[in-house]
């Protein structure tokens, strides 16, 4: 399954991760994977009062499922 997380964080800024497209089995392990996979960043996927994740098809058309580039 995938598994579309966005955050939502206020403290955002730049260097920062504002979306990611996981494959897993469940949101839990999506959460679980987004957060592995920060780097330095704090580990905020697990929070679902800033963050959100949503199941998303992975059939259909060709087409960008996640562009989000916020570089400073």
């Amino acid at each position: 399954m995938l598994y579309l997380l966005l955050n939502y964080s206020k403290k955002s800024g730049y260097d920062s991760y504002l979306g990611k497209v996981i494959r897993a089995k469940s949101e839990k392990e999506a959460r679980k994977i987004a957060n592995e996979d920060t780097g330095t960043e704090c580990k905020i996927w697990e929070n679902s009062k800033i963050t959100s994740c949503e199941k998303i098809k992975s059939v259909g058309t060709s087409k960008v499922i996640l562009s989000d580039f916020y570089n400073g």
